[in-house]
Parts: structure tokens; sequence; C-alpha cells
């Protein structure tokens, strides 16, 4: 089977054409094509770790949009039209200081979000997430700042420190950190509080 407006070989269920990105390239009646996609050439990159995949495609790539199995020489991502010769195509093994992260992206904005639990646990959170700077929250007087830093900062060396095997993992465990570092501080401010009102009582 050719497609219909290269007649470069494709295959029945094809999406997209991996010579010239064309949707529906085997014409089937009745599928609906994403002309948008094709014709831009473009869909946003999506920050995501590293999947694992399958031992048997291990001479494949994989698309930075859709995360599809793709050939090294295709020209278009067969899942979702994206033209491979635009973008960077990511290796298997790609680490995740490498990863492509759309500004937009739920991940993208989780990232530069405050940790809460690097900023109440900074030591423990650290040994759990394999953020070893952490660490610098014993020396002294750079203790003092150093939570703050770590509340910057914490989710970004978070998520570059350890494998994840998706961005939902990543955001899931460290919700569960910001959770319990929340009520941690609020353990915290309150006992501030009780201790200021019983002074205040007491004079």
């Amino acid at each position: 089977m050719k497609c219909y407006k290269c007649q470069a070989p494709v295959d029945k269920s094809d999406e997209f054409c991996q010579a010239c990105g064309i949707s529906n390239p085997a014409n089937v009646p009745g599928r609906k094509p994403v002309t948008w996609m094709s014709v831009l050439g473009l869909v946003p990159v999506v920050g995501i770790i590293p999947e694992i995949m399958n031992k048997s495609q291990k001479d494949n790539s994989i698309c930075p949009s859709c995360r599809k199995p793709i050939n090294k020489n295709d020209e278009f991502c067969q899942a979702c039209g994206l033209a491979l010769k635009k973008s960077s195509v990511v290796s298997e093994k790609l680490s995740t200081e490498q990863v492509y992260v759309n500004p937009g992206s739920e991940i993208n904005e989780f990232l530069k979000s405050w940790s809460w639990g690097a900023a109440a646990f900074s030591i423990i959170w650290g040994i759990f997430n394999g953020v070893w700077i952490s660490f610098l929250a014993l020396v002294p007087f750079v203790s003092m700042i150093w939570w703050i830093v770590l509340g910057v900062k914490g989710h970004e060396w978070a998520f570059k420190a350890k494998h994840w095997n998706s961005p939902e993992e990543f955001m899931q465990t460290q919700r569960r950190w910001n959770v319990a570092g929340k009520v941690l501080f609020l353990i915290y401010l309150g006992l501030v509080i009780f201790a200021v009102i019983s002074g205040v009582l007491a004079s």
C-alpha cells in the first residue's frame, strides 16, 4: 500500500506517512485526518521522564511528543505526525537532564513550584530523593537559609536526581512530601503561636 500523496510505502494502520507527514496516508474511509498536525509539522514537546521500553525495541528511538517508538530514519512520527527533522529525537536512554519540557506543561510548572517537603524535611527528604546537596543544611549559618533554597529548588533537583518512570509518578511522590511538609509547618506555627500567647498571658 502506498501513500496517496507521495506514493511512499505505508501500512493501512499508519496515522501519518513517514515520508511526507500527511495524515491517513492509506486514505482509509471514515478516518478523520488530523490536518493541523501535518500542516504545522510541530507538536508541543511535553516534559516527561524516559519510560521503560520493551527490550525488543532497543534499536528504536522515542518520539519527543507522544513517546511512541519511531525508526531513526523516519521523517515524521506515525502516531502523532511530528516532523522529526524539526525536532529532537529522544533516545530511550535519555537522562532526566535532557528531557524536553514544554513551557506550558504541567510538569514544567510543577518543577517551578515551592517544595514543602524539601523545605520541611531537608536531609530526610534529600536521602529519599537522592538530593545529597540537602546535607548542606548541617553546615552552621548555611542552614539558616538552606531550607529556603531547598523549597525553591527542591522539585527540580529531585526530578534530576532520580529516575522516574513518568511525570505523574514524580509529581505524585512530591505531592505526598508536600502534604507532610505543610503539616509539619502548621504544627511548628501552632507551637510558636501557643508560646507567644502563653508568654503574653504570663506577663
